[in-house]
């Protein structure tokens, strides 16, 4: 049951008739009621739903991080949620059902600074990671005061 908080013109928490409310990032928001699926889905739409459900396994671990990196180019949705969009289009390689992750094509931030040269990465003991890279400051949008994250996958 739905109830009106303050009165009519208030938020609305629940289903009143036909509408749900709710909030959505902090803003109160009504939709309308769902109705069941008729029909099965398509195989176009079992193919998304596969790769929406393997990217966001693939990514969950990361949700804070690409929260984060992926707020600029949220519009309408959280960062998390466009980082999983973007990496469906980039990110997954193989054929239904056995989709793959191509690591060299995953993104981790929206921005539009440049790769890093020459990447590499170590383990100098148990345990760690040592990563490193040529300076690239000073060539196009570069500068020696940028941060990296780096994120590895095991």
């Amino acid at each position: 049951m739905g109830k009106f908080l303050n009165g009519i013109l208030d938020n609305v928490r629940g289903k009143v008739g036909s509408v749900v409310g709710s909030a959505w990032k902090g803003m109160p928001v009504v939709r309308s009621k769902s109705h069941p699926r008729s029909g099965k889905p398509t195989q176009a739409q079992l193919e998304q739903q596969a790769k929406f459900g393997f990217m966001i396994k693939f990514l969950h671990p990361l949700n804070p991080l690409l929260t984060q990196t992926y707020k600029k180019l949220a519009v309408g949705m959280t960062g998390f949620n466009s980082a999983i969009s973007d990496n469906i289009l980039h990110a997954i390689s193989g054929q239904y059902p056995a989709y793959e992750v191509d690591y060299s094509a995953v993104r981790l931030g929206s921005d539009n600074l440049p790769n890093v040269v020459t990447p590499a990465c170590t383990s100098p003991s148990a345990g760690q990671l040592a990563f490193t890279w040529k300076n690239n400051s000073g060539s196009t949008k570069a500068k020696a005061t940028d941060k990296v994250f780096a994120a590895a996958y095991s």
